[in-house]
């Protein structure tokens, strides 16, 4: 059986919590939040609750004084994010990034759009003036721009690899520095965090991709994998298949495991990397359904995700 490492098996959470306490029990229990509840604060709360949850859990985990900067980081993310799914007509969606683009430079200004999301970034950015870097806001929306515009995905596992940077990270570096941290420690393990992320991102996202006869992973990789494109169209698991898969997620668990040896982070900087433990229980779950990324129990939610970043955060670990 494929294997990410000899000794990579399911932590259990027994000892610390009980199970008779539910995900949604730990979420009103735990999950303190101390965000401002004026109108545009609770969309953009809305709208990385509904489109990112896991991130939107994190959130809520991080020191006091990164929890409101990152919520708008991660909120704008989702929003840039959302610009092709939300449409068909590529230049709708044009429009929607060239509008994006004119709203970072208004933010910077202090002349923001009205538009809950720019609205709560400038309140952000005014409060953090020399955090925010505006620069890794304009990678971020450009590097999903040009994602756009290429319907046939990633022709190589290093294109999926730059993506991932350009995205995943710059979105913990961004919340990273609007949490008043940014070691140099701590951006090198983000880098390794959110590479592993876009990986973990692909294959999670390949059962519904299929069903509107999308691809994201690599073609490099399904044809070093000899991998039938009606097998992957049509959801049919084959030994080819999690074979591609083997490759993507022993990748991503590389890269995850080289950030937790990083040494140097702060407690804080390490609540910033709490979506380590997403990404990295999914390739727990993955490697327990041997590779199969259609497996019905990787598709459904993860209902011991809540108590498992509450441990991590409460032991110091991501």
């Amino acid at each position: 059986m494929r294997s990410l490492a000899k000794h990579y098996s399911m932590k259990s959470v027994a000892g610390i919590f009980t199970p008779c306490c539910s995900s949604s029990r730990v979420s009103s229990r735990c999950f303190s939040s101390t965000f401002k509840t004026n109108n545009d604060w609770n969309a953009v709360r809305e709208i990385v609750r509904k489109y990112d949850y896991s991130s939107y859990l994190c959130t809520l985990l991080l020191p006091i004084k990164a929890r409101e900067p990152a919520l708008a980081i991660r909120a704008f993310n989702a929003e840039i994010a959302n610009i092709v799914d939300s449409t068909n007509q590529s230049s709708l969606a044009s429009m929607r990034f060239a509008f994006w683009k004119d709203a970072l430079d208004l933010i910077f200004e202090g002349k923001p759009p009205r538009h809950p999301v720019a609205t709560c970034l400038s309140e952000v950015v005014n409060d953090n003036k020399d955090k925010i870097s505006k620069g890794f806001l304009i990678k971020l929306l450009e590097s999903r721009r040009l994602d756009a515009q290429k319907p046939n995905g990633f022709a190589t596992i290093q294109e999926l690899r730059q993506y991932s940077e350009r995205t995943a990270s710059t979105t913990l570096y961004l919340v990273l520095l609007g949490g008043g941290m940014g070691s140099d420690a701590s951006m090198q393990a983000a880098g390794h965090v959110g590479r592993a992320i876009g990986f973990t991102t692909v294959l999670r996202a390949t059962p519904f991709l299929v069903q509107k006869r999308e691809v994201r992973i690599p073609r490099d990789i399904l044809v070093d994998c000899k991998v039938d494109m009606k097998d992957l169209e049509q959801g049919n698991i084959t030994e080819a298949l999690r074979d591609s898969a083997h490759k993507l997620a022993s990748d991503a668990f590389v890269d995850l495991e080289f950030a937790r040896t990083i040494e140097g982070l702060s407690n804080d900087e390490k609540s910033v990397l709490l979506p380590a433990v997403t990404c990295g229980r999914y390739l727990e779950r993955l490697q327990k359904e041997n590779f199969d990324i259609f497996s019905p129990s990787l598709v459904s939610p993860d209902p011991w995700l809540p108590l498992a970043l509450l441990k991590h955060r409460l032991t110091k670990k991501f």
